[in-house]
């Protein structure tokens, strides 16, 4: 845990029992939570409350698949801090020593997010067990709650449709959920805004800009997209940055450093250019990201690779555009063709741009986002657009259940052939135009467990995924969609499509 603080451990059982009669095949599954009333565990600053009438609970049931445990009842439990300081939270599942089933057998999913096997998840250190009998010990979720905060959240567990004779047959499961709450320590460096913190790193390795093709770019773009805080003006300059790192040391002082912090951290954070390496230098264990990161990294078009193990994530609530490298002839202009514009660009900076290989991409090859939390974040919007050299883009570690802006996250991602969207949670989200637009390699795209009831707009959401044999939709709430306008336009290889579930009243 990162040396935090322990300062308590809840935990409430929840006995899970599975008995089967004996038989050549699956005949007769018992799954359910032995309790009778709401549990409510109350610390000095800490709540967590159990609701008993949402047990899990399968009667006479058969193994099945991910798609038929959406119907199965939550178990729902929910996460209050009354403390007077942020806290992180770790939820596991222990399994009792009495126990025979095959974990392998068993697959567990909390909230919209697609489930996972429960053999398959990272063992806790035994150090962290809180049951004696435990014998097992897995995280299934973990984040961060500010003071006043709640979360709830929902949980199924069921028998794996293809788990074998062998694993579950006439054997029993036993488990608890065991949630630890720990003291978060606060960091004492913040970085700039994303905005301002692009601007200072062009300025540090010696981008020119120019305000009267600032104001002539933004006027012609209208308020389609905001230039003005995106700098996307240098996005023809290449900053030369291919790598951003950490320094233990501070700079020397011959070195032309520039401060990237607020005016209110403790610790500065300086930023310094050399040997293509963008250099970060603090005192601070982690450097929290400003409430707004976006545009943090755009247009830094040479970027090989990125070190964020040192970010705090837990602030931000605007990730827009973070790792966005973009083409300028690729947006939906309006009262301005898209040739027009590309003709005024051309006349700026003497280049064509007309034809799409020889547009500038990013040269990022791979982003790891484990250690990134974005449970606070309302605004992913343009987040990954244009990331020309990544094939595979991991985004499981992503906390989406806060966003309500999707619009563009994936655009222009020409080279993607993957995109891991398991643990998706889109039950907020309200815009997700030209979310996939453009990413014309995706061979395959599994969009079946998007909670899409909120969304309003699906405008492009699929426009120009050439790639794609294969789209199910049919599990899409459209009921609040305002503006479906050429969602499936460009797709040259689709062989067919079920929209008979689409309520477009």
């Amino acid at each position: 845990m990162k040396k935090k603080q322990k300062i308590i451990i809840l935990s409430i059982a929840i006995l899970l029992v599975l008995s089967l009669a004996i038989g050549l095949s699956y005949a007769y599954f018992v799954f359910s939570v032995n309790q009778s009333d709401i549990n409510a565990f109350d610390s000095a600053c800490f709540k967590i409350a159990y609701e008993d009438e949402n047990d899990i609970r399968l009667l006479s049931a058969l193994p099945i698949k991910e798609g038929n445990a959406k119907s199965l009842t939550p178990y729902s439990f929910t996460i209050s801090n009354i403390c007077n300081q942020d806290m992180d939270y770790y939820i596991n599942i222990e399994t009792l020593d009495n126990t025979t089933m095959d974990l392998n057998a068993i697959r567990v999913k909390v909230d919209d997010n697609n489930s996972r096997i429960l053999g398959s998840i990272d063992e806790n250190d035994s150090s962290l067990y809180v049951n004696s009998n435990a014998m097992s010990s897995k995280m299934i979720r973990t984040g961060k709650l500010r003071v006043g905060a709640s979360k709830t959240f929902n949980l199924r567990m069921w028998i794996d449709y293809d788990a074998i004779y062998q694993q579950a047959v006439g054997k029993e499961f036993y488990s608890k959920v065991v949630v630890n709450v720990v003291n978060r320590k606060p960091n004492t460096s913040t970085l700039v805004s994303g905005p301002e913190f692009n601007k200072k790193i062009k300025q540090l390795v010696g981008v020119e800009q120019n305000q009267e093709e600032i104001d002539s770019i933004n006027e012609l773009l209208n308020d389609n997209i905001e230039l003005s805080n995106l700098n996307y003006y240098n996005l023809l300059d290449d900053t030369k940055i291919k790598h951003i790192a950490y320094s233990n040391v501070e700079p020397s002082a011959d070195k032309s450093s520039v401060v990237v912090s607020t005016d209110e951290s403790k610790d500065q954070v300086l930023a310094w250019f050399e040997d293509n390496t963008l250099y970060l230098y603090s005192n601070s264990e982690m450097i929290d990201l400003n409430r707004d990161s976006s545009f943090l990294f755009a247009n830094m078009l040479s970027l090989e690779d990125i070190d964020l193990s040192r970010f705090d994530t837990y602030s931000v609530v605007n990730m827009s555009g973070m790792f966005a490298s973009l083409k300028l002839d690729d947006f939906n202009l309006n009262g301005l063709t898209e040739q027009q514009f590309v003709n005024y660009i051309n006349q700026l900076y003497g280049e064509s741009f007309e034809n799409p290989d020889t547009n500038k991409y990013s040269s990022l090859n791979d982003i790891n986002l484990t250690d990134f939390d974005t449970s606070n974040v309302e605004d992913m919007s343009y987040m990954f657009m244009g990331l020309g050299n990544i094939t595979n883009l991991n985004i499981s570690p992503l906390d989406t259940s806060n966003v309500v802006n999707m619009e563009s996250m994936f655009r222009n991602d020409k080279k993607i052939q993957n995109i891991d969207l398991s643990y998706f949670d889109t039950s907020n989200v309200e815009d997700m135009n030209s979310m996939f637009y453009g990413a014309s390699s995706l061979s395959s795209l599994d969009v079946t467990h998007f909670n899409t009831s909120n969304v309003k707009d699906m405008s492009f959401m699929f426009f120009g995924l050439s790639s794609i044999l294969n789209l199910n939709v049919n599990s899409f709430n459209t009921s609040n969609v305002e503006d479906m306008s050429y969602m499936f336009a460009g797709m040259q290889l689709l062989n067919s499509i079920n929209t008979q579930s689409f309520n477009t009243s």
